[in-house]
């Protein structure tokens, strides 16, 4: 019976796997072939609209909506599969490696990926700035901050600095961008192997593995994993942090928590675990000899914490209320999130039990410290989570990023209540395994509401961001074969990636100008009205993100002529002549700034 498992694994193996490659690499020449034959009944109906659309629409709104989920579930049924068999039992480092493995051979395309939105105007803006700049890190205190447009976005963070040494040393952005994703899959593996030793401390070997696999099929992990942003390299020297303050090993986790906010600053909410715990094994344990080496350890640990917070605050401190952080600041933001709403039953949930608990040991003449010191190992995640959501019911800005950090301790006390409230092994089993189908079903963003106009922030929180991703490389092609003459005016973001090589998308020095943002690189004019530019030779590029509720068109105006429109899936680009919208709308800001320059002088 056992080795027939074995076998049928293998069968499957072989003609799931052979199948799904066959689909990923047939599926695009088959729409292409149905669209040129005229077959829209069944190509519009694969991809849910009525109306007839480019090719390249259908084939990226089909890769999404069919092929993308086909892939993820299989793939991650028959890992899942392999797990279950082989892997219950194994070492952190055999099962770290078949995780690589696994990413390598489903993500495989991934490697030659440039980065996508906010992972080039983040993290990388930092290190494109320093490898420019013959690593001047005391001029890159000095430039101006994102909020107007420059290249500092991380001041106080050691990963943009790691990046500049390694974009020198590769010989191609190619070669950049591969060891980059090398880097994030290595972290991903890393959230997992320890995610999964956090379980086996609460749970049987068979829970275990399918929690964590529960985790890796989440959307938001899958792209996270694939994105160069810093969000998994630094949550996995937090939770590495935390599984220590579950093991009492303070020093350790004192130097993963300073690792994990010295690489994104967010990851600082580790401190309070530290020290929340530490007080916990001081009240539990008094006469404890390492007491002392631990309260060391962790003053270090918030001392540097401090440091660095003051030193972010004194380089973002003309931030004014763009990303602040005050009291209720996020409330909008956050009351607009499903994960604030799982947190608040997830904590209704844990007070209620561990009131129920309390009841029961103190019938059964235990003392509240012994309590305490019985319920330690699950305290140090509750915390995190708290602290997480703390930190950004004051913080101003919400994305689906800065969500990910929570994403694990969520994830734990689900599953820890799912097995408090269910006993029945089997039931817990196959429950389980539904639920990682229907995660990796949804890797699509198949739950999300799906807005007109998606942000580039919002396409990250799963592999829907594909789709932007290959708009950008279609449209850096378009325009280095038929405008690479032009004056390339765009977004923030489209500049950057017009003007870098070392970004990937184009080969040549292109002439770029940013239009409805701030000053930015020297790299990248920005514009300042028409009368400074050949109208004749500027190319406008309008993105599916412009703003609907603008009170006049922009940024294309009735005025402008659209040249061209390029899409992939439901995203698209727009490359039109003129900009006659775009100075009306920046003459109309200068307005409103000098009126509030105005009321400002007249309140002193």
């Amino acid at each position: 019976m056992q080795k027939s498992k074995y076998k049928l694994f293998w069968f499957f193996l072989v003609i799931l796997g052979a199948s799904v490659i066959f689909i990923n690499l047939k599926f695009s020449s088959f729409i292409k072939q149905k669209y040129n034959e005229g077959k829209f009944d069944l190509i519009n109906s694969l991809s849910f609209t009525t109306e007839q659309q480019q090719v390249d629409f259908y084939v990226g709104t089909i890769e999404n909506l069919w092929v993308g989920p086909l892939t993820s579930v299989v793939s991650g049924m028959l890992f899942l599969s392999f797990c279950l068999l082989y892997l219950q039992k194994a070492s952190d480092i055999k099962f770290g490696l078949a995780i690589f493995l696994y990413l390598l051979i489903t993500k495989f395309a991934v490697l030659s990926f440039p980065p996508c939105g906010d992972a080039l105007f983040g993290v990388l803006s930092d290190a494109l700035w320093l490898v420019r700049n013959h690593f001047d890190f005391i001029g890159r205190l000095k430039q101006l901050t994102y909020v107007y447009g420059g290249p500092l976005v991380y001041p106080e963070s050691i990963y943009p600095i790691f990046l500049t040494f390694l974009m020198t040393v590769s010989p191609s952005p190619q070669i950049f961008f591969l060891l980059v994703h090398l880097i994030v899959f290595i972290a991903g593996v890393c959230v997992l192997v320890t995610f999964r030793k956090v379980l086996l401390e609460f749970f049987d070997e068979k829970i275990s593995m399918l929690g964590t696999i529960l985790l890796l099929s989440i959307p938001i992990f899958q792209s996270m994993v694939e994105l160069p942003n810093m969000e998994m390299v630094s949550l996995s020297f937090a939770l590495v942090a935390v599984f220590m303050v579950i093991k009492r090993r303070f020093g350790m986790a004192s130097v993963m928590t300073v690792l994990a906010f010295m690489i994104k600053i967010p990851a600082i909410i580790t401190c309070i675990v530290l020290v929340v715990t530490f007080v916990l094994c001081f009240i539990t344990e008094p006469r404890n000899k390492e007491n002392i080496k631990n309260a060391l350890w962790v003053f270090g640990a918030c001392s540097i914490a401090v440091l660095v917070s003051i030193f972010r605050m004194m380089i973002f401190k003309e931030q004014a209320d763009y990303n602040k952080l005050s009291l209720l600041a996020g409330w909008n933001s956050m009351r607009a999130s499903f994960v604030c709403y799982l947190f608040l039953t997830i904590t209704f949930f844990y007070l209620l039990h561990g009131g129920l608990s309390w009841i029961k040991a103190k019938r059964a003449g235990k003392n509240f410290f012994i309590f305490l010191k019985n319920n330690y190992n699950h305290v140090g995640l509750f915390v995190m989570a708290c602290s997480w959501f703390l930190l950004y019911l004051n913080f101003s800005c919400l994305i689906y990023r800065y969500q990910f950090l929570v994403v694990p301790f969520l994830l734990f006390f689900c599953i820890y209540f799912f097995m408090c409230a269910f006993k029945k092994a089997a039931f817990r089993k196959w429950s389980m395994v539904g639920f990682i189908g229907f995660s990796f079903l949804c890797s699509h963003g198949l739950l999300f509401i799906r807005s007109q106009m998606p942000a580039y922030n919002e396409c990250e929180r799963s592999l829907e961001y594909r789709n932007l991703l290959k708009l950008h490389m279609k449209v850096a092609q378009e325009i280095e074969r038929n405008f690479s003459n032009f004056t390339i005016a765009a977004p923030i973001m489209m500049a950057q990636m017009l003007t870098f090589k070392e970004a990937g998308y184009v080969k040549h020095d292109l002439d770029t100008m940013v239009y409805s943002f701030g000053a930015t690189h020297k790299e990248i004019k920005h514009f300042e009205g028409l009368d400074k530019v050949n109208i004749m030779r500027t190319i406008w590029l309008a993105d599916s993100n412009a703003d609907p509720k603008h009170l006049q068109p922009y940024p294309i105006g009735p005025n402008d002529r659209i040249m061209e429109e390029i899409v992939y899936g439901r995203h698209r680009i727009t490359l039109f002549m003129g900009g006659f919208a775009i100075e009306e709308m920046r003459k109309k800001v200068i307005i409103y700034q000098m009126m509030q320059e105005l009321k400002k002088k007249k309140s002193k």
